[in-house]
């Protein structure tokens, strides 16, 4: 059965309002632009992080909803966001950062900024 299971399942209900939801093309439009609105914002804030302290190794150019970085400090700027009730994706030497609000994008950078300063003291 698990084989052959959608890995994301929705029931019909969910399904019918999806339908409708996606038929909106206009409101699907501004969803999509307020997204990369919100992308473009985070990604310009980390560049700046990235310009201004010698922490990131790589800030990724991204198409997609989220900033990916580089940086051999990604254990413990996540260990320190989790402490601040910020989660955010850690996989090895990389932080996966989901672009959100205007003021989830100001909280998570304020934060990211404050943990490189007391990393590099």
């Amino acid at each position: 059965m698990r084989t052959v299971k959608s890995p994301y399942n929705v029931n019909g209900l969910t399904q019918s309002i999806g339908r409708v939801v996606l038929s909106e093309q206009d409101y699907v439009n501004s969803c999509i632009e307020k997204i990369i609105r919100s992308r473009d914002s985070l990604y310009s804030g980390m560049l700046s992080i990235y310009a201004r302290y010698d922490v990131f190794e790589t800030v990724y150019k991204t198409s997609t909803n989220f900033v990916f970085v580089k940086t051999k400090s990604a254990k413990k700027i996540f260990d320190e966001l989790l402490k601040r009730s910020i989660a955010i994706r850690y996989m090895g030497d990389n932080l996966r950062i989901t672009a959100g609000t205007k003021q989830e994008n100001d909280a998570v950078l304020d934060a990211i900024e404050d943990i490189i300063k007391d990393i590099k003291e």
